[in-house]
């Protein structure tokens, strides 16, 4: 099966376009639902490296990236304790 992204549902308010982006999905583990939700399309907007930068600061946030690296092979990464099983 192909994989193919054409549906964004972050929209670039500087352009006013969807945003595009390498992250698939972001999980978050927070104390709310409102709290994971908003950090998720926050660090979507990111992009992974600035997602990665932010997270430094944020030790309370337990997260899940999944991503397309440059081979568009998908990968994943967990980072401050976030459950890998």
């Amino acid at each position: 099966m192909k994989y193919t992204r054409n549906k964004y549902n972050i929209i670039n308010a500087k352009t006013g376009y969807p945003h595009k982006s390498n992250l698939l999905s972001v999980s978050i583990l927070a104390t709310t639902c409102m709290e994971a939700d908003a950090y998720a399309t926050a660090l979507m907007s990111m992009g992974l490296e600035r997602s990665k930068q932010f997270l430094k600061n944020h030790p309370e946030l337990k997260t899940c990236f999944i991503y397309e690296d440059d081979n568009k092979e998908l990968q994943t990464l967990s980072l401050n304790g976030f459950p890998e099983e």
